[in-house]
């Protein structure tokens, strides 16, 4: 079974996205990723960033981005750059915050 299939979407890794953080994704673990996204495949500062995902969402090449910011993973909490609606549909057992203009999160 594929991510098409599974999420009505379909994914093309990207490791050139060139992300900032947009929202935090909550409650779901680096399995629950690799399940989804396969194996991380963006290099990122390795003195901040353990495990980073780049890709696009197909068919109107949608960037999106999740990484682990210094740590954040172990407590299930991942850093997200895309739309909120793709990563609804990816991670519909997730809790997802947005990061609005000031840096608030709602």
């Amino acid at each position: 079974m594929s991510v098409s299939d599974t999420y009505n979407v379909h994914l093309v890794k990207d490791d050139t996205i060139m992300s900032h953080k947009t929202g935090t994704l909550c409650g779901i673990d680096y399995d629950d990723i690799v399940t989804v996204l396969g194996e991380p495949n963006v290099y990122d500062d390795p003195g901040k960033v353990r495990w980073s995902w780049g890709f696009r969402v197909m068919p109107d090449k949608t960037p999106m981005a999740i990484w682990d910011w210094k740590g954040s993973a172990d407590m299930n909490r991942w850093s997200i750059y895309g739309d909120i609606e793709h990563w609804a549909k990816l991670f519909p057992n997730a809790f997802t915050y947005l990061k609005d203009l000031s840096g608030t999160i709602s």
